[in-house]
């Protein structure tokens, strides 16, 4: 299986210590005994990339993320950028092109590289003035050293072979004095105690806790930023770096050991698995008081991706008598799921359902707010109705 070794330390030592659910690599997650960098590492078996929105490992290929980040994001690259002075941006992994097409709303005059593997997503850009358009890699794509301003690598660097050489490869390209920005999902989401998806996906390759990376982006040549956020935000590693130099002469190796790192992601992911178990369980009961309310009210479910596939697949959800099912941004590039057509909120207006259940974590409470804003009067939440679940069952 590959890879043999840490990408960042470079260390050989490392332990085996979870096998996802659903993964079609057959990948094996691996700690490092040395800094406690968590990556896969995957079987030499044939892997299609064809969409697949599961709430297990082989979710994959969708791209509409960056999109919702971006969203998210706006206020705080709004702040990063508002000393002016951008001419060139480096855009890696530019997806659907959510990022470099607001970069060229802001400024038309700014030159924007995108960088991107995907030729079907790339498209509705790729003759866009002002962007030049790489179909590769980062680490395929000949840059220009020393060129560009502003780095932007959002929800990207977890995907790459070889993480490391991403990170120099973007120190190279920016100018002294350019800024990097840098966002990924922090492995400390795990630890959320009512999980049932897959964190573990066929397509990441490694899983940064905020420490490590803010270290390695800091051996690397960067100065840390205000926007770098803290360590205890669970969802995302988020770092602003200022190239300040060369990256450390001494060995990253030599400079960062962590005793504690490698025995907490061990222990952080054995709970994870845990806990995963013990609410999947419980998801045929969840899908018993769903089908109860659903025989009573006209219910709609919000978030058409993870958890609605979760519980159609393993907790028995029954698709033909989904009435609506709505989503903010998979309306847009997935048509139907599990048969159940996939529509923007705005079908809620015309509706008018009793009930929505929204099949969200960390942003229930904002679609909530949405859906009341539609005229739903009554917002239900999976949390809720799990923790219902569970309660019932102890």
């Amino acid at each position: 299986m590959t890879p043999d070794h840490c990408a960042l330390c470079g260390s050989a030592a490392f332990d085996d210590v979870y096998s996802p659910v659903g993964s079609l690599r057959q990948v094996k997650v691996a700690v490092c005994r040395h800094c406690g960098m968590t990556f896969s590492r995957y079987a030499p078996v044939p892997y299609s990339r064809d969409p697949r929105p599961s709430g297990d490992a082989d979710w994959g290929n969708i791209r509409w993320a960056k999109g919702f980040r971006l969203d998210a994001l706006r206020p705080l690259l709004t702040e990063q950028m508002a000393g002016g002075g951008l001419n060139r941006v480096l855009d890696v992994g530019s997806n659907r092109g959510s990022f470099l097409e607001w970069m060229l709303e802001l400024n038309p005059d700014i030159q924007v590289t995108a960088v991107e593997p995907d030729e079907r997503v790339v498209e509705p850009y790729s003759e866009r003035l002002g962007v030049d358009l790489r179909i590769a890699k980062l680490e395929h794509a000949a840059l220009e050293p020393d060129a560009y301003d502003f780095a932007y690598c959002c929800q990207t660097l977890e995907h790459a072979d070889d993480p490391a050489d991403m990170i120099a490869r973007m120190h190279a390209a920016l100018k002294p004095g350019g800024t990097l920005f840098v966002e990924v999902p922090n492995i400390e989401v795990i630890s959320y105690p009512l999980t049932v998806e897959e964190f573990f996906i066929d397509k990441h390759t490694t899983h940064f806790s905020h420490r490590l990376l803010t270290a390695y982006v800091q051996w690397s040549g960067f100065r840390l930023e205000a926007g770098t956020n803290a360590e205890d935000d669970i969802l995302n590693v988020r770092i602003v770096g200022t190239k300040a130099g060369p990256a450390m002469a001494i060995p990253f190796a030599e400079w960062f050991r962590s005793e504690e790192l490698p025995a907490r992601n061990r222990a952080l992911i054995a709970t994870y698995a845990a806990n995963m178990a013990r609410n999947r369980a419980q998801l045929p009961a969840v899908v018993e008081i769903l089908h109860q309310l659903m025989a009573r009210q006209n219910v709609a479910f919000w978030g058409a991706t993870t958890i609605f596939d979760l519980l159609v697949k393993y907790g028995g959800l029954d698709p033909t008598r989904v009435r609506l099912l709505v989503d903010s941004y998979v309306h847009k590039y997935l048509p139907t799921h599990h048969g159940v057509k996939v529509e923007p909120p705005t079908a809620l207006r015309v509706a008018q359902p009793d009930v929505c259940v929204v099949l969200a974590r960390f942003s229930a409470a904002a679609i909530g707010e949405a859906a009341r804003k539609y005229g739903v009067r009554n917002v239900m939440t999976f949390s809720d109705i799990l923790e219902s679940a569970t309660a019932v069952v102890a």
